[in-house]
């Protein structure tokens, strides 16, 4: 029988539906371990989950039989039935339809982490929209500045 190895760190952001500040301190740590659950149920190690009030970050490594997509819209489809089951002014959370999906070098697995675990520190300074821009412009992504935010 054949052996698959593999080892893929990825790095997924998005943003909640037109950055609104959705996310705060009654669901945040109930998001990140729902969303950790999600990974685990694909097989998917997450290795970081955090965020702020209108993102989310999660560090994970990649299954071999789970594609990005599968990933992302799983987190994204599950998260997002979670948090309006919570009722109130989460009935209609959505997230954004796009987002970002990055590679992970192993020795970027430390700096990617804490880079996640200070999101509400990094945000005193700098926008979500600033932080997803610089990322993008690091990995050498271009992007239309409108369709990025939908």
């Amino acid at each position: 029988m054949a052996q698959v190895r593999s080892k893929v760190y990825v790095h997924l952001t998005f943003s909640t539906r037109q950055c609104k500040p959705m996310i705060d301190e009654e669901i945040e740590q109930k998001l990140h371990t729902k969303i950790r659950k999600i990974c685990k149920r694909l097989k998917c190690k997450a290795v970081e989950v955090g965020g702020y009030t209108d993102h989310i970050h999660i560090l994970c490594r990649l299954h071999p039989y789970v594609s990005q997509e599968i990933l992302v819209q799983s987190i994204k489809t599950e998260s997002t039935q979670w948090i309006r089951k919570q009722g109130g002014r989460y009935k209609k959370f959505a997230w954004q339809g796009s987002y970002g999906i990055f590679s992970v070098g192993e020795t970027q697995i430390d700096s990617i982490k804490d880079f996640i675990r200070n999101q509400h520190r990094y945000h005193k300074h700098i926008s979500f929209e600033e932080e997803f821009k610089a990322t993008l412009m690091s990995y050498h992504l271009s992007y239309n500045d409108t369709l990025v935010w939908q």
